[in-house]
């Protein structure tokens, strides 16, 4: 996911958190996902929360190429 040209607005995050809730109460798997272009204090805020949930599906990549590279090893476990 490129967040590049997103904008941190409460509501995107509301939203966020809301297809999440949905896909889990419509059985959707939690399948990785890499995420990339979040500035510094964005990805050092996202990085404690999947610490904190243990979130092993879930990484804040620093390139476009690092988080294909995660997902391509991933997808081989």
């Amino acid at each position: 996911m490129d967040m590049s040209k997103t904008t941190p607005y409460p509501s995107v995050n509301a939203k966020g958190r809301e297809l999440v809730e949905v896909a889990k109460a419509q059985g959707i798997p939690d399948y990785p996902t890499a995420i990339v272009g979040f500035s510094a204090v964005q990805k050092t805020i996202a990085q404690m929360f999947v610490s904190i949930q243990r979130n092993t599906n879930l990484y804040l990549a620093g390139t476009r190429e690092e988080a294909k590279e995660w997902l391509f090893k991933r997808d081989k476990k």
